[in-house]
């Protein structure tokens, strides 16, 4: 059975910190969906816990939200 977990962040500015935060503990970004307008954009991410991969730490550098080729929204 698949794991999940799912975070909202408040900023985006916290977004690539928080994925790099989860996948140096062992999940990989599922989706990434915001929700709100103007200053009150929410940001929910869902992992999925990947089992038996060998960790490579992610550091803020060499973290690209394009390198992920997620959708930033799904439902309007």
């Amino acid at each position: 059975m698949k794991e999940y977990a799912c975070i909202q962040v408040n900023h985006h500015k916290e977004v690539p910190k928080a994925i790099a935060d989860m996948q140096n503990q062992g999940w990989h970004l599922h989706a990434y969906q915001t929700t709100g307008y103007g200053a009150d954009v929410k940001h929910y991410l869902l992992f999925e816990k990947v089992p038996n991969i060998a960790k490579v730490p992610i550091t803020l550098s060499s973290l690209s939200l394009h390198s992920f080729g997620f959708v930033s929204s799904f439902v309007r």
